[in-house]
């Protein structure tokens, strides 16, 4: 496993900072999977997770993990918001701006902007991208996975999470909206988020299949590059429907 820095910036009245990024496999191996975490710095679970399976698959990769074997190469940043997991802030400290809401982001743009870019840009070539969020700490949630319009080759795959529930909604912007827009072709996303889509979420529906008539069951499974992302929010709503019951 190496270990480098999307990007090394400078911040007033403080040291400067990396953000680091994980690249596990060889070099010469296609890069299979990209997983984003810590987009918001006050949601640990995610950072804390990616940091220990980069851990893992660096010695799956090495051999110490045998039979295990890695296929393909694996990049994984834990952290992007560096300086809000320091301060415990979901945005960035500085500006308040949210670098879920910068993709694609700007090379040449403001700080939050530059940083959604290079994510975007270390991400885009990977088969499967995979943005890990989690929960405030105030909240109990149940793990979900949240599709975004997928087609039934990305309802297949949620499936190999097997989480409580699978949510599916309209696309609706950040890193996977950014990495459906890379790629020509269909390209979904699909969000492993902690609550039940047809508990918590009128407006959400979960489902594992296609009906068979459907253009999404009919999509190819090869021609589709696909992004799952984890989030951990519930909604206002699913919050007073608890509490009420």
């Amino acid at each position: 496993m190496s270990v480098g820095n999307l990007l090394h910036m400078t911040a007033p009245l403080r040291d400067a900072f990396d953000i680091p990024f994980h690249a596990i496999g060889a070099a010469s191996e296609p890069l299979r999977l990209a997983l984003v975490g810590g987009l918001h710095g006050n949601e640990l679970n995610g950072i804390f997770v990616l940091g220990r399976l980069a851990d893992f698959l660096a010695e799956v990769a090495a051999g110490a993990r045998l039979p295990l074997r890695l296929h393909g190469r694996v990049v994984i940043i834990p952290a992007v918001n560096v300086l809000g997991v320091n301060t415990g802030s979901r945005v960035w400290p500085f500006d308040g701006t949210d670098i879920n809401r910068m993709f694609p982001g700007y090379d040449v743009g403001e700080t939050t902007q530059r940083i959604a870019h290079a994510v975007l840009q270390a991400t885009r070539p990977s088969y499967f991208r995979i943005d890990v969020h989690s929960s405030n700490p105030e909240f109990e949630e149940v793990p979900q996975v949240r599709l975004y319009d997928p087609t039934h080759a990305e309802r297949e795959t949620a499936r190999h999470f097997r989480p409580p529930a699978i949510v599916e909604a309209p696309t609706s912007g950040g890193a996977p909206a950014a990495w459906r827009a890379s790629v020509s072709g269909p390209a979904t996303r699909a969000r492993p988020s902690p609550s039940t889509a047809s508990d918590f979420s009128p407006r959400w529906w979960a489902s594992s299949r296609a009906p068979a008539s459907s253009p999404a069951a009919r999509s190819p499974m090869r021609t589709t590059r696909r992004t799952i992302s984890a989030h951990g929010r519930r909604s206002r709503w699913s919050r007073r429907r608890r509490a009420s019951s």
